[in-house]
C-alpha cells in the first residue's frame, strides 16, 4: 500500500520529470522513484512503477508521436522497470490508435529475450484489444509466430490460452488460424500447435474431439503428429481414430499414432 504522502510526492516528481526532463531528452525515469525507501528483492516495488507510469502515460498520450524516442529508450535501456512502464503507456496508446501501436508493440516484442518482458506488453496492451476485436487483430498476433523468437512464441501461447479461457467462442477462430499454418509447420510450430490443442482439450473437450473427427481420413504425417502429440487422456472416439492410424504404411505417421495409442491405453486403465 502506497501512502497518501508518497502518492503526492511521486505525482509531483513525475510532473517535474514531464515538464523539465522529458522536453530536454533526459529520459531517465529512475529519478522519479529512486527516493522511495521500500524495496522488494532490492527492487523498487512494481506498484510504484505502475503508479508513475500511469501519470506519464496520461501526458505522453496527448502527443505520442513526439515521444517515440522516449518509448524506445524505456524498452532498450531501462531494464525491467522500463518495460513495465512502456507496457502501461502502450496500453493507453493502443486504445487510442490500435493499428499503429499494435504494430509498434510487435516490433518491440520481436526483440524480447525474456518471457516476462513479452508478457508485460501482451497482457497490458495487446490482450484487451485482441479480446475485444479478434476478427481485426488475431491475424497480426498469429503473424508474430513467423519469426525465430522462441520466447515470443511462448508468450503468445500464454496469450492465446488466456483468450480462449476467457471466451470459449474464440477457440474456433484461433484454431482455424493456427490450422492454416499446419501444412508448412516446422518443428517449433508443430510443438506450438500441440501445446495449443492440449489447452483446447481441457477447455472444450467436444471441440477437441471434433478436430480428430474432421481429420480421421487424413494421412498427412505432420497433421497426425500435431493431433496425436496433444493426446493426454482417453476418449473412445479419438482412440478408434488413432488406432486406425497405427495401421498406416507411413512410418512417421505410424510412429506418432502408436505413441498416442499407448498413452490412451494407459490412461484408460
Amino acid at each position: 500500500m502506497i501512502s497518501i504522502d508518497w502518492k503526492a510526492r511521486l505525482k509531483k516528481d513525475t510532473e517535474d520529470f514531464l515538464n523539465k526532463k522529458l522536453p530536454n531528452k533526459d529520459f531517465d525515469i529512475d529519478i522519479i522513484y529512486n527516493a522511495y525507501p521500500e524495496r522488494i528483492d532490492n527492487k523498487v516495488p512494481k506498484d510504484i512503477i505502475v503508479l508513475v507510469s500511469k501519470h506519464i502515460a496520461s501526458e505522453v498520450s496527448k502527443n505520442p508521436e513526439t515521444h517515440m524516442d522516449f518509448f524506445d529508450y524505456l524498452w532498450k535501456t531501462k531494464g525491467e522497470n522500463g518495460k513495465i512502464a512502456l507496457s502501461i503507456i502502450l496500453a493507453k496508446l493502443v486504445k487510442m490508435d490500435p493499428r499503429k501501436y499494435i504494430d509498434y508493440s510487435g516490433t518491440l516484442l520481436k526483440t524480447c529475450k525474456e518471457i516476462t518482458h513479452a508478457q508485460f506488453i501482451l497482457d497490458k496492451a495487446v490482450y484487451p484489444i485482441v479480446k475485444k476485436y479478434p476478427d481485426t487483430f488475431l491475424d497480426k498476433i498469429i503473424k508474430w509466430l513467423g519469426g525465430n523468437n522462441s520466447i515470443l512464441k511462448q508468450a503468445i501461447m500464454k496469450l492465446l490460452i488466456k483468450l480462449i479461457r476467457a471466451d470459449n467462442n474464440l477457440i474456433k477462430p484461433v484454431f482455424r488460424k493456427l490450422e492454416g499454418l499446419w501444412l508448412y509447420a516446422n518443428e517449433d510450430m508443430i510443438h506450438f500447435n500441440i501445446d495449443f490443442l492440449k489447452a483446447v482439450s481441457k477447455i472444450n473437450p467436444d471441440f477437441y474431439r471434433n478436430i480428430f473427427v474432421s481429420y480421421k481420413i487424413s494421412r498427412n504425417p505432420v497433421f497426425i503428429e500435431i493431433l496425436t502429440g496433444s493426446i493426454n487422456s482417453y476418449d473412445q472416439e479419438i482412440f478408434d481414430i488413432v488406432e486406425n492410424w497405427t495401421k498406416s504404411g507411413n512410418a512417421r505417421l505410424k510412429k506418432a499414432a502408436l505413441a498416442a495409442h499407448k498413452i490412451m491405453i494407459r490412461k484408460k486403465g
